[in-house]
Formats: C-alpha cells, sequence, structure tokens
C-alpha cells in the first residue's frame, strides 16, 4: 500500500509534508489535531478496511493484485480470529 501511496503522490504531483520527529504516542489529542496528525490503524482488520476503501475510491481497485491482496488479508484476519490465545488458556482453561 506504501507502493499505492507513492505512485499516486508521483501521479498527483502533491509536495512532502514535514515529517514529524516527536513521539506521537505522547501526545495528547489536541496536539495530534493541531498538528493534523492522524493514527495509524490500531488492527489488521482495520488496517484491510482503510486499504480497501482507499483501492475502491482508485482506480487500482481494478488490479488483480490489489484485491488478492485486500482478500488474503481478510483471510488472515479470520484465521487470527479464531485462534486460541496463551492468555485464553491460562485464564479460562482452569475454569472447566
Amino acid at each position: 500500500m506504501i507502493l499505492v501511496a507513492g505512485i499516486d503522490r508521483i501521479e498527483k504531483k502533491t509536495a512532502l509534508v514535514d515529517p514529524t520527529v516527536e513521539n506521537v504516542y505522547e501526545m495528547n489529542p489536541e496536539e495530534l489535531q493541531k498538528r493534523d496528525t492522524g493514527s495509524l490503524p490500531g488492527n489488521l482488520f482495520e488496517a484491510v478496511s482503510l486499504t480497501e476503501k482507499a483501492l475502491l475510491c482508485g482506480k487500482r481497485s481494478e488490479s488483480m493484485v490489489f484485491r488478492n491482496f485486500v482478500q488474503n488479508k481478510k483471510i488472515g484476519w479470520d484465521n487470527y480470529l479464531t485462534q486460541v490465545s496463551a492468555y485464553e488458556v491460562e485464564r479460562y482453561l482452569p475454569l472447566l
């Protein structure tokens, strides 16, 4: 998806923004809003949803590579959701 963003930036000839060198995780919501700094997706599902939305808005949605990429990530998320974590085993198995 970085490649898509890079190609889009080149095609639209948009200027790069100044990098943020401060730790954005230490900023409060007001600072983030003032700097117009967004946040990264919190998990794979959010990332795939944002990617899919971005692809549907652009011409790259027709690409089999990008469609397959999104589909594979959805499968990965579904597989993740069905896994039993060590925490769940430690926490809930003794209750049985």
